[in-house]
């Protein structure tokens, strides 16, 4: 009888383990966190411009649709990021700073319509 019962707990438990091998049949050498490839559009970026020394740093990008653009301001002065063809126009103090996500192709013009001296960022979105 014992013999049963540890034969049937271990044929039990072999059972169970083998449900939590790969999910790959056996032959198919390709890892388990390979990327499928779908029909979904490659996702975004995140990057950061800085208004440093009064300046839009760097001043000219080309990212990919859905990319989303962090504008940070370093410098000790307020700044403003003028977005004009998505009626953004933003106000950032020292250290400040908001993102915006660019999910549509195109040329963007961010400007600081504050400054002295011409602040200007191009934004090429494919």
């Amino acid at each position: 009888m014992k013999n049963t019962i540890a034969m049937s707990l271990v044929t039990t438990l072999a059972i169970a383990l083998s449900a939590c091998g790969p999910s790959t049949p056996a032959g198919n050498n390709v890892p388990d966190n390979t990327p499928v490839e779908t029909n979904t559009a490659p996702a975004g970026v995140k990057k950061t411009i800085m208004l440093y020394n009064y300046k839009f740093n760097p001043n000219t990008l080309t990212v990919p649709a859905g990319s989303t653009i962090v504008f940070k301001n370093k410098d000790p002065e307020q700044h403003n990021v003028n977005i004009a063809g998505l009626n953004i126009d933003r106000m950032l103090a020292a250290n400040e700073s908001f993102e915006v996500t660019f999910s549509n192709a195109g040329t963007y013009v961010v400007t600081n319509r504050l400054a002295n001296t011409p602040m200007k960022f191009t934004l090429n979105v494919q």
